[in-house]
């Protein structure tokens, strides 16, 4: 039954991605950041990094996705399309932020939106071996609370 609904392996993978990659923008664009100042939705917006924590499996596909450079991605146009309500959304409200002086005008939403993930997928991608490494678990909650301060707060 793989072969017929998906023709490979490969096949399943991007269908897989391409599930997960839609739930997770679903769940982005669900927020309701046009009611907040633009700094409290960017806040809110950072929800992501309790994403990646309570789905870490999530991050071992975009992982191995990385681990294959992408070739199973660049199969999918659905991918893109998950993507770009999301990105439309982080340059709504850095608009919003960059009209009332909060923000710099010059920010680019994807790149943005690049980097605020980045800033949670990494302490939980790389959770072992940071912990092997230099003795601290990010996944102990006192630590996720310092870390979330550090990023969300004190910046």
């Amino acid at each position: 039954m793989l072969y017929y609904y998906f023709q490979s392996k490969g096949g399943l993978y991007v269908a897989v991605l391409e599930t997960m990659y839609a739930e997770f923008a679903r769940h982005e664009v669900s927020l309701d950041l046009a009611g907040l100042q633009p700094a409290a939705a960017i806040r809110t917006l950072a929800f992501i990094w309790d994403y990646f924590r309570a789905n870490p499996r999530w991050l071992n596909l975009i992982n191995n996705g990385n681990l294959h450079e992408g070739r199973y991605l660049k199969r999918s146009p659905k991918l893109t399309e998950a993507i770009s309500p999301v990105i439309d959304l982080v340059r709504a409200t850095l608009a919003r932020g960059a009209a009332i002086g909060d923000f710099r005008a010059d920010v680019d939403a994807l790149d943005f939106h690049v980097t605020l993930a980045a800033m949670g997928y990494y302490p939980v991608s790389n959770r072992f071996t940071l912990k092997a490494f230099v003795g601290r678990d990010y996944s102990e909650p006192s630590v996720i609370e310092a870390e979330t301060e550090l990023q969300v707060k004190r910046c």
